[in-house]
C-alpha cells in the first residue's frame, strides 16, 4: 500500500513537470493535452481521457470529450494548432464520458467508428450512432502512424475496446483499466465477472506497453493493467459489490477478507486512515458493511476501528437485501481471527435499526 500511495504521489509530480515544461496545454478551462512524443497526446475532460495521435498533417483521436462544446474546441484545436486534419473519431464505449460529444464530430463531417456494439447500444438507447462500425479489430492511419483498435471481451461495459499505438508503445485501456488511485466509480453496466479476464488477455496482447491511458485519472505502465486485474479479479466480492451504493467513494482496495472502499485514504504507522468509507468484512456464509466518516484499518492485524457509523450484516445469497442485522454504533472495533470464531466485534452505545 505505501508503495502504491508513493507512486500516486510521484504520478503528480510528474504532471505538475510536464505542466511547466513538456507540453501540458490547456485548451480551455476543463480541458487539456498532454504530449506524450511528438505524435502522440492525452486529451483530458473533467477528467476524462482520450487519446490523439498525429502524423503528417493527419490526426485520429479516441473518445471524445463529455460535451459537444469541448469537442468542438479539440476539433478547433487540432485544425489551428496542429494544422492536422481529422481522419477519424474513435469512440471506445457508449457511455457519454467517451461519445457525448459525437454530434459535434457528425456534424462536422468527421468519420467516426466503434465496434458493431457500441453501435447497437447506441440506437437501442436513442444517442447518436458511430457511422461506421467494426466487429473485432479495425487498423486506422493518422499520417504513417497506425492505430489498432481492438474489442476484448466484458469489463466496465460489454462493448469497450482499446486503442494500441505500436509505434508509441502506447496503450489507452478506456474505463476497462483503473488508475493506480484504485478509482471504481461507475459499474452498472459492467460485467464483474469478467472484466479480470478481459484485462488480463489485454496485457498479453500487449506485452511491449511502456505507457498505459486509463478512462479516468493518472496515465501510468503496465502496473496499471495488474492493478486492475487485481481489483477485479473474479472472488468473494465480485457479486457483493453490484448490489451496494457507493456514494463518493471512489478508492477500492482487495486485502482479501477484507474489501475497503473509502473517498480517501492516507497512510500512518498506526494503520491506513479512511474517510468517508465502508468495510466489506467476510463471515463465511455472511458478510458484514461498517460505514464510517473515519475508519482505521490495520491490515496486517486485520482489525477495523471506527469512531460513529452504521454495520449491517448479509447473507451471501441475498447480497445487499434483507441484512440479518442492521445497527448504528458511537464505536466499534472488528478483529479477524484465526479460529472457529472468526470475527470478534466489539461495540458500544448501539442502537438497533431493524
Amino acid at each position: 500500500m505505501l508503495q502504491r500511495l508513493i507512486a500516486k504521489y510521484i504520478g503528480k509530480l510528474h504532471l505538475r513537470t510536464v505542466d511547466g515544461w513538456r507540453g501540458f496545454t490547456h485548451v480551455s478551462k476543463h480541458l487539456t493535452l498532454l504530449k506524450l512524443s511528438d505524435h502522440c497526446y492525452i486529451h483530458t475532460c473533467q477528467d476524462c481521457n482520450g487519446l490523439l495521435c498525429v502524423d503528417n498533417g493527419h490526426a485520429v483521436v479516441v473518445s471524445t470529450p463529455p460535451s459537444n462544446e469541448e469537442t468542438r474546441q479539440l476539433i478547433d484545436w487540432i485544425s489551428t494548432v496542429l494544422h492536422a486534419e481529422i481522419a477519424a473519431f474513435v469512440i471506445d464505449r457508449w457511455h457519454p464520458d467517451a461519445m457525448g460529444g459525437l454530434h459535434t464530430v457528425i456534424e462536422a463531417g468527421i468519420p467516426s467508428y466503434a465496434n458493431h456494439r457500441t453501435c447497437h447500444i447506441a440506437r437501442q438507447k436513442h444517442l447518436p450512432v458511430p457511422e461506421q462500425g467494426f466487429r473485432e479489430s479495425i487498423i486506422l492511419k493518422a499520417g504513417d502512424k497506425t492505430l489498432e483498435c481492438r474489442y476484448f471481451g466484458h469489463a466496465h461495459t460489454t462493448d469497450g475496446i482499446t486503442a494500441w499505438l505500436p509505434d508509441e508503445r502506447v496503450l489507452f485501456g478506456g474505463n476497462a483499466v483503473r488508475s493506480s488511485s484504485g478509482w471504481v466509480g461507475n459499474i452498472a453496466d459492467a460485467d464483474l465477472g469478467e472484466w479480470s479476464k478481459t484485462v488480463a488477455d489485454i496485457k498479453n496482447a500487449y506485452p511491449d506497453a511502456d505507457i498505459v491511458i486509463p478512462g479516468h485519472g493518472q496515465h501510468g505502465g503496465p502496473e496499471l493493467l495488474d492493478y486492475t486485474i487485481r481489483l477485479y479479479r473474479g472472488g468473494q466480492w465480485s457479486d457483493i459489490l453490484r448490489h451496494h451504493d457507493f456514494g463518493n467513494r471512489l478508492l477500492c482496495d482487495d486485502f482479501g477478507s477484507i474489501l475497503q472502499i473509502a473517498e480517501k485514504v492516507t497512510w500512518s504507522t498506526k494503520g491506513l486512515r479512511l474517510r468517508n468509507a465502508i468495510i466489506f468484512v467476510d463471515q463465511a456464509s455472511s458478510y458484514a458493511t461498517v460505514e464510517s466518516a473515519e475508519i482505521l484499518h490495520k491490515v496486517s492485524a486485520k482489525c477495523v476501528k471506527a469512531g460513529a457509523g452504521r454495520m449491517r450484516i448479509f447473507t451471501k445469497t441475498s447480497p445487499g437485501a434483507n441484512p440479518l442485522a442492521d445497527y448504528f454504533f458511537k464505536g466499534l472495533s472488528i478483529n479477524l481471527r484465526e479460529d472457529d470464531i472468526g470475527m470478534t466485534t466489539i461495540a458500544r452505545s448501539i442502537v438497533r435499526v431493524i
